[in-house]
């Protein structure tokens, strides 16, 4: 939502600007800069900022040399080995160098 809009509807309702409230698991400080900035020009309000850090005991990964034609199976066998009786996500990339 635009902080404009934001600043509009609060001025028509006749209330003050609601708190904001942003989440990101991966924005960089320049990025995490550029919103706070955005925010405080455009509302005039200070965010407070609340920084976890990069570690994520819920989060692994691995890196696995798989031939084209046996991709699609070996994710689906990594899923059913360890996700058979659980929800979660899976998130599939391929670099091409």
């Amino acid at each position: 939502m635009r902080a404009g809009f934001i600043r509009e509807l609060a001025a028509q309702q006749g209330v003050p600007v609601p708190p904001i409230a942003c989440f990101t698991a991966t924005a960089k400080s320049d990025c995490i800069a550029e919103v706070l900035g955005y925010f405080k020009n455009e509302t005039g309000q200070d965010l407070r900022l609340f920084e976890g850090g990069v570690e994520r005991q819920n989060l692994q990964f691995e890196v696995r040399l798989v031939p084209a034609p046996a991709k699609t199976s070996t994710i689906a066998e990594l899923l059913q080995e360890r996700f058979s009786n659980r929800f979660g996500r899976s998130d599939c990339f391929s670099v091409h160098a």
